[in-house]
């Protein structure tokens, strides 16, 4: 179950950087309505 865990938070993790490197860059905010969209022009 260890390694399960581990994959969820590494991509909870990924997108929360994601999601702050893209505020931090733009100063736009990130919603859930808006994070789809932002989350395809970091891959």
């Amino acid at each position: 179950m260890g390694p399960m865990v581990q994959g969820k938070f590494e991509t909870l993790l990924e997108q929360y950087m994601v999601a702050v490197d893209h505020y931090l860059s733009t100063g736009e905010a990130v919603t859930m309505e808006n994070f789809a969209e932002i989350e395809k022009m970091y891959q």
